[in-house]
């Protein structure tokens, strides 16, 4: 076993942690009878960042010698995840009476971890040399900062409702766009 496969199950463990209690937040979110489409809408975009996250590392296990920052910013990026998941899912979803409630306590800290792991998949990029940080590649990344950040300093409901909305078609635009090689 080459010592990026190991550096990776550690960093997949994590995130399929993390891609698991999302799974179960969003059962519970939607099936709640106080639901709220807010936090279901974010949770399928964390869900399938997570997925593409998770994909896009297939390419690096060919890498022979990964550097320290590679590792770091993986394992970065895996725990910010986990922290974003955690947050809005919470430990026990199934608990979680009134998911109005709960989003409007959640929602500043959710939105800050979830610049922060756009911010963390910048780095990741750049340490295997995917990106510079300022080209195409980026750009997606970039965008989902400046949308969380927005999400976490303004505190009205609609504009977080749209910013739910635009992440998921960000999330599922940008996945498309970077795996297919169509921009790049």
């Amino acid at each position: 076993m080459s010592e990026i496969e190991l550096l990776m199950i550690g960093f997949t463990m994590i995130l399929a942690t993390a891609l698991v209690r999302c799974l179960e937040g969003l059962y519970h979110a939607t099936m709640s009878p106080q639901s709220y489409w807010i936090p279901q809408v974010l949770l399928w975009s964390t869900f399938f960042y997570g997925l593409s996250f998770l994909w896009s590392y297939r390419n690096n296990l060919s890498d022979p010698t990964p550097s320290y920052i590679f590792y770091a910013s993986s394992i970065s990026f895996a725990s910010l995840y986990f922290l974003r998941t955690h947050i809005l899912a919470t430990k026990d979803a199934a608990q979680v009476k009134d998911w109005v409630l709960h989003f409007q306590e959640t929602a500043r800290p959710y939105f800050v971890f979830a610049a922060l792991t756009s911010l963390s998949s910048i780095v990741a990029a750049w340490s295997t040399e995917e990106s510079t940080g300022f080209d195409a590649v980026s750009i997606p990344f970039w965008l989902g900062v400046v949308f969380n950040a927005t999400g976490a300093i303004f505190d009205n409901t609609w504009i977080r409702g749209v910013l739910a909305v635009i992440l998921l078609i960000l999330v599922v635009i940008g996945s498309y766009v970077l795996f297919t090689n169509d921009m790049i």
